[in-house]
């Protein structure tokens, strides 16, 4: 698939099966991977929009801080490229954060949305996690150790009870074949750290799935609620027992949820 040159980088994507547009935002140091068990069960009724943000995967990693706008920006060009509206999408963690300023900035571009594990603020505890990580990067802590050190944050108990199912998440980061530069994963972190969209949540109109996991802990389940009751169009539902990588432990239940509620 091609590269797309928009707002003076290149942007990475590729499209999957037939139907009506549908977009799928990754988050923070993730890249169009994260939605590769998606495409099978989805493309037989959706033309499914995978790309890498801003600073992963294929797509160009300057060495200069983002913004979630100059994010949402970049995804605005590529659909305008590509010569799509009136979407569908879907957004996890950060990809959240980019799909909410898109249908700010872009009233009417995207039909439904999903928001899932993800926030109008980064919490204090975050950013601080965050600050943690660039520190140890700036010793040289080894990689694995990082990932390792991380999990936690992101998977629910259950998962953490399972080393083998441990053991597999830290090989599928460390195999990634598209593994993050460090201008892009500091660049993404500036995005996170100053993004407050709290002001905004009134003004969207596109109906929203609010989707979350009790036990996430990076994003607490307050952050999923805010969006509930301020997005005047917008239902929450909470997987239980979960944390912040539903879409990796709860991949069918995501996609019939993303199925119902489009549909």
């Amino acid at each position: 698939m091609p590269h797309i040159t928009v707002n003076d980088i290149e942007i990475y994507y590729e499209i999957h099966g037939a139907g009506p547009p549908l977009l799928c935002i990754e988050g923070f140091t993730c890249n169009r991977l994260t939605w590769q068990e998606f495409i099978e069960p989805l493309s037989s009724s959706y033309q499914l929009i995978l790309f890498d943000n801003r600073g992963s995967g294929q797509s160009s990693s300057p060495d200069t801080p983002y913004t979630i706008k100059m994010l949402a920006e970049d995804t605005a060009a590529l659909l305008k490229e590509l010569n799509l509206s009136k979407c569908f999408a879907i957004g996890h963690s950060m990809g959240g954060a980019i799909l909410m300023q898109l249908c700010h900035t872009y009233p009417g571009l995207i039909r439904k949305g999903i928001l899932a594990n993800t926030f109008a603020k980064v919490p204090k505890r975050w950013n601080w996690h965050k600050d943690w990580i660039a520190k140890l990067i700036k010793v040289n802590v080894e990689k694995k150790l990082l990932i390792e050190g991380s999990l936690a944050w992101l998977y629910s108990e259950e998962f953490m009870n399972d080393p083998k199912k441990i053991q597999e998440a830290v090989k599928m980061i460390m195999d990634d074949p598209f593994p993050q530069p460090l201008s892009g994963l500091f660049g993404q972190m500036h995005a996170l750290s100053e993004w407050d969209f709290r002001s905004h949540l009134h003004n969207i109109q596109t109906p929203m799935l609010i989707a979350a996991g009790d036990e996430d802990f990076a994003f607490p389940l307050f952050c999923a609620e805010e969006l509930a009751e301020k997005i005047p169009h917008a239902e929450l539902c909470v997987f239980q027992g979960q944390a912040h990588m539903i879409l990796q432990e709860r991949t069918e239940d995501v996609i019939k949820l993303m199925k119902d509620f489009f549909e």
